[in-house]
């Protein structure tokens, strides 16, 4: 929806499945057959799913994880007139052809009211609030069931439960859904003009996820010219610009030049020699966090651009050579075999000895008390018990740095703790 040319240009790329991709698709699939069934998928782990060429074990941590956008599901079923998993939704009325549609994850809806939850099972935080993903699905649900439900109110959730903070709910009108279907049909009619007139437009969410992005010039212009550091910082307009970042259209003049600067040893670099961060103005320092992710994954996908080029088309590469990476040692996969020869060339050893034991952590010690109690508990009541116990606890996450539209409560202050003495009385000290 914000760069024209990255429909077709994602459309003609190949996809390369990634192992956080198929992971995701196995906890999609728990989830899915643990709600039509009802049944918690207990009997599923250590199961090995292949999935893009990648194993993907299901563990009790990843069930455990997929509960949270369980139990959220059946919360939001409660009440509900109709709900259903994995759902298709028809997004036609919205493009410019037809039989265009998605899955949603979960919906549930009553007179008036639609709840659409999606499971992110990744670990970088998306959330609900704006998620133009969850409004597509949201609009597929509302021009198929509008007639009968009358829809005003619109509750859109993301589960990621591997994140912290990771429930979200955003809650939106009917007039806010209708008017981002307008939003919606405009952008993507740009997208289906001829080739010749689309143009590309970088962004700081949706280049992270494009399959062009290590080859964009577009990108590699936008970075270094949007991550440019201002040094006149008494000019309130270079403050001002310094947080502003607008999406702007990139022509093809300009792009056809970026390959000839980046080639040319002559000329400046596009990314400057930044001093050292302490050297940073805050603002600056601010600015340029921003773009991480999207830094991490345009220089990942080069690399990875590269060793496909330099091993597929055996083309030789300037600075760069391929080498093999750094592998540890492990043991083959006959284990009885390696028992056997371990304790008859060293006898004093015993069979314990060649195993490592450790107490299970809280979640796994409620899942094997769940399992193996005589009396049937249920995992919510043992938790509890363990909490009033006293034998977990739960301590503070350590500070960390996260956007302003990042839903969990700011940290308090080190000098939260201090007190105003001047301003108590004599009793109160």
């Amino acid at each position: 929806m914000t760069c024209e040319e990255s429909l077709v240009l994602n459309v003609l790329a190949d996809d390369n499945q990634t192992y956080e991709a198929a992971e995701g698709t196995v906890a999609h699939s728990l989830g899915e057959g643990w709600i039509k069934s009802g049944e918690r998928p207990d009997d599923q782990i250590g199961f090995i799913e292949v999935v893009g060429g990648f194993e993907i074990e299901i563990t009790e941590e990843m069930i455990g994880f997929v509960e949270e956008f369980y139990d959220w599901c059946m919360e939001a079923a409660e009440g509900a007139e109709y709900w259903a998993s994995e759902q298709y939704v028809d997004i036609s009325r919205l493009t410019p052809i037809p039989d265009q549609g998605g899955t949603a994850d979960f919906i549930a809806f009553r007179w008036q009211v639609m709840i659409i939850i999606d499971l992110k099972y990744g670990k970088d935080p998306v959330f609900a609030r704006e998620n133009k993903q969850l409004r597509v699905y949201a609009l597929g649900v509302f021009y198929e069931w509008d007639w009968l439900y009358n829809f005003q109110t619109i509750e859109i959730r993301i589960a990621q439960p591997r994140v912290a903070g990771g429930m979200t709910t955003w809650t939106i009108s009917r007039e806010e859904l209708l008017a981002f279907a307008d939003e919606a049909k405009e952008a993507w009619a740009r997208t289906w003009q001829p080739r010749h007139m689309l143009t590309r437009t970088p962004s700081t969410k949706g280049c992270r996820w494009c399959k062009v992005r290590a080859t964009c010039p577009a990108l590699y212009l936008f970075m270094a010219e949007d991550t440019d550091v201002f040094e006149n910082y008494d000019d309130i307009d270079a403050r001002t610009a310094i947080i502003d970042v607008v999406p702007t259209a990139v022509s093809y003049e300009r792009m056809a030049g970026a390959n000839e600067t980046i080639m040319d040893d002559m000329a400046v670099s596009p990314f400057p020699a930044l001093p050292s961060p302490p050297a940073l103005h805050t603002l600056a320092l601010a600015k340029l966090l921003r773009y991480q992710k999207l830094m991490e994954n345009f220089f990942n996908a080069i690399r990875a651009e590269l060793l496909s080029r330099a091993i597929s088309r055996e083309e030789e590469l300037l600075w760069w050579k391929v080498v093999e990476s750094r592998t540890r040692r492990k043991w083959v996969e006959d284990e009885d075999w390696i028992i056997e020869q371990m304790l008859k060339r060293f006898p004093r050893l015993k069979r314990a000895d060649l195993f490592v034991t450790k107490m299970a952590s809280p979640a796994e010690m409620e899942r094997i008390i769940h399992t193996k109690a005589k009396e049937k508990i249920s995992l919510p009541k043992i938790k509890a018990f363990l909490e009033d116990s006293g034998m977990t606890v739960k301590p503070p996450g350590q500070k960390t740095l996260a956007a302003v539209d990042d839903p969990r409560l700011p940290a308090p202050k080190d000098t939260d703790v201090f007190f105003n003495y001047d301003e108590m009385e004599e009793d109160d000290i």
